[in-house]
């Protein structure tokens, strides 16, 4: 197996939607996770409609923030493995 990158992670699956449905679950607004990132609320509207790829930095803080699991990197490796994405 090739390695998998850190864009294989984040345009894979559909993490881009899974940060907004947390975010909406947990009523945070948008101005408010963008300052726990570090990033305006303008970018990090771009990332969630897909217009805009996260830097490392900020999928890690996501990561780190519970909005993208490690079981859901876990599944994306495993899903790639499985189909022989290098």
């Amino acid at each position: 197996m090739g390695v998998i990158t850190y864009l294989d992670l984040v345009l894979k699956k559909d993490n881009v939607n899974l940060i907004k449905k947390i975010r909406e679950k947990r009523n945070v607004t948008q101005v408010q996770l963008a300052m726990e990132l570090g990033v305006t609320q303008s970018a990090l509207s771009q990332i969630e409609m897909k217009n805009k790829i996260p830097s490392m930095k900020t999928f890690l803080m996501l990561v780190s923030l519970g909005y993208i699991t490690k079981k859901t990197i876990y599944g994306i490796v495993k899903e790639m493995s499985e189909q022989g994405v290098n």
